[in-house]
């Protein structure tokens, strides 16, 4: 069989490679959560503001009497 001799230095290079990594996983998970978050938020905002505008626009009609007889 084959012995596998790690140093102290082995170790803790084996550790901080898995710190990196893990670290590299945990800021992608949240960067991708925020991304989403974000496209939903201006969506939103993009809906709400063609609300408003189209509101202004019947209260302009109304104001101008468009559209009556």
């Amino acid at each position: 069989m084959y012995t596998l001799e790690l140093g102290f230095s082995d170790i803790l290079s084996i550790a901080q490679t898995i710190g990196i990594v893990g670290s590299l996983v945990v800021a992608s998970y949240f960067s991708r959560r925020e991304i989403n978050h974000l496209s939903r938020e201006f969506r939103t905002q993009i809906i709400s503001e063609i609300t408003d505008k189209m509101h202004r626009i019947g209260e302009i009609m109304i104001e101008h009497q468009i559209f009556q007889n």
